[in-house]
């Protein structure tokens, strides 16, 4: 299995507390295959919501959301954020 790749090795963080990679993996792998089994409509409707809320808080974050939903403002909103 890929986990057994990372053993038991761990980081340390930036607050000093250590980091266990075989979690964090694991994490990696249930994030990216629930987004992945995602129908695109939904996928693209989340983006869309998450765009929305970033709107005013983080030009970048909000304009790379409106490229995954697919919108046409997409390319304007990466200009504002550069």
């Amino acid at each position: 299995m890929e986990l057994s790749l990372f053993g038991g090795l761990q980081l340390i963080d930036d607050t000093g507390n250590t980091v266990d990679l075989r979690a964090r993996k694991t994490k990696a792998l249930l994030r990216d295959g629930i987004y992945a089994s995602l129908l695109s409509s939904h996928r693209r409707a989340l983006h869309h919501r998450a765009a929305v809320w970033y709107r005013e808080r983080d030009t970048a974050l909000h304009a790379r959301h409106l490229d995954l939903a697919g919108d046409e403002g997409a390319a304007a909103a990466y200009l504002r954020a550069a």
